[in-house]
């Protein structure tokens, strides 16, 4: 019974750390038996001072450790990402779905579905919003989302502080009536304050 709670469910992680934290928490089988997985991820451009190239490392190391940390769950039949903003610029987001894209081939499925959001500025820092932004990821076996409208219009991309606060995004699991079509189920939940041990 305890393992169908691991494989039946979609476990959705609104903070930044939280597979990793699950994953010290949990005994290692259970922790590999999850199937199906959400991830909200906050990008901290701003919180590194969106002009210094160190905020773009930082950003593309902890994308890639929490990937890392879902290793043990092969095979995951869904992986679900929304990318919160604000991103300032183009080459930001490039950076870190080109982070993602690997881990596409380590999934059962294949069934990895990742919400990008348009960033403010575009490569030039000129304040223009970077045009053809989203055919940049035309040609990917990814499915990619954008929201609908420009970024400084999208809720779910307001800066709200580090890692708490509201969460308002959506997860993206495949549709059980149209194989091969996602299901999308939208959310706004207030995360408190991370606990500190």
């Amino acid at each position: 019974m305890i393992e169908l709670l691991y494989s039946g469910n979609t476990f959705v992680f609104l903070q930044n750390n939280g597979p990793r934290d699950l994953k010290a928490r949990v005994l290692p089988h259970r922790f590999s038996a999850i199937r199906s997985v959400h991830i909200h991820y906050q990008v901290l451009e701003l919180a590194y001072a969106s002009t210094h190239y160190n905020g773009h490392r930082a950003d593309r190391k902890r994308i890639r450790d929490l990937l890392w940390s879902l290793n043990t769950m092969q095979p995951i039949e869904n992986l679900s990402i929304f990318i919160q903003g604000p991103v300032q610029r183009a080459w930001m987001c490039k950076s870190i779905f080109y982070d993602i894209g690997p881990y596409y081939y380590c999934l059962e499925t294949g069934s990895l579905t990742v919400r990008m959001p348009w960033p403010v500025l575009d490569d030039n820092s000129n304040g223009s919003e970077a045009e053809g932004f989203s055919e940049a990821f035309a040609e990917s076996p990814i499915r990619v989302l954008f929201p609908p409208r420009k970024m400084n219009a999208e809720g779910a991309d307001l800066d709200m502080g580090y890692d708490f606060g509201w969460r308002v995004g959506a997860m993206f699991l495949p549709s059980l009536d149209e194989p091969g079509e996602i299901e999308i189920t939208s959310y706004a939940v207030f995360t408190p304050l991370p606990v500190v041990h």
